[in-house]
C-alpha cells in the first residue's frame, strides 16, 4: 500500500477517533452535567494537538512540493541540454548532423515513452536509456570537425551532452517517495504503524 494512502487513513482514523469518543461523551453524560462547559485546559490541549497537526502537515506538504520542483527542474535542465545539442549540430556535415539528431530523438523517445514509466514503478532509470545516452556521447565526441565553425561547435557540443548526462543523473536522484524522511521516519516509529 502507497506510503501517502496509509498516511491519509491514518489521518482519517485519528480524525474518526476523536468524533466518536466526542459522541460518546456527549451521549454518556449526566443529565444534570453540561457537556459544553468544559475545562479550560482540554479546549487549550486540543487547541496546540491542532497546532502542531497544522505545522506537521505542512512541513510534509512543503517537502513533497520541494522534491517535485526538483524533479522539474532536472528534466528542463536535460530537455534544454538536449535542445540546444540537436540544435547547434546544424553546422556539421548533413550525415553526421542527421546521426546525432537521430540519437537525440531516439533518447527523447525512449525517455518519455519507456523511462518515465519505469521510474514510476521501479524507482531506477533504464540500462536502455544509459546505452542511448552512450551512443549519442560517443557520436558527438568522435566526430573531428573539419572548419573553424565545426571546432567552434564542437565544445560546446561535448559540454551539452555532459549537461543533459548530470540532468539524467539529478532524475535519477529523485525517483522515489517525495515524502520528506523525517516524515517517514516519524510514520515508521510510530506504535499503530505495521513496521513497528
Amino acid at each position: 500500500m502507497p506510503e501517502w494512502l496509509v498516511l491519509t487513513l491514518a489521518m482519517l482514523a485519528a480524525c474518526a477517533v476523536v468524533v466518536i469518543i466526542t459522541l460518546l461523551r456527549h451521549r454518556r453524560a449526566a443529565e444534570d452535567e453540561d457537556p459544553s462547559e468544559t475545562p479550560d485546559v482540554i479546549e487549550y490541549m486540543t487547541m496546540w494537538i491542532g497546532v502542531v497537526y497544522a505545522i506537521v502537515l505542512g512541513l510534509a506538504i512543503a517537502g513533497v512540493w520541494e522534491g517535485h520542483s526538483a524533479a522539474q527542474d532536472d528534466v528542463r535542465a536535460e530537455a534544454v541540454a538536449l535542445h540546444e545539442v540537436s540544435e547547434r549540430v546544424r553546422v556539421y556535415p548533413a550525415e553526421i548532423r542527421d546521426r546525432i539528431r537521430d540519437d537525440v530523438n531516439a533518447y527523447v523517445g525512449h525517455v518519455v515513452t519507456s523511462e518515465w514509466k519505469t521510474m514510476a514503478d521501479d524507482d531506477r532509470l533504464t540500462d536502455e536509456g544509459d546505452e542511448l545516452l552512450d551512443r549519442l556521447r560517443r557520436d558527438v565526441t568522435d566526430y573531428e570537425p573539419r572548419t573553424d565553425f565545426e571546432a567552434q561547435a564542437y565544445q560546446p557540443l561535448v559540454d551539452q551532452v555532459a549537461a543533459a548526462d548530470q540532468a539524467r543523473s539529478a532524475r535519477a536522484e529523485s525517483t522515489g517517495a517525495t515524502i520528506p524522511a523525517w516524515c517517514g521516519s516519524a510514520w515508521s516509529r510510530a506504535p499503530w504503524s505495521p513496521s513497528a
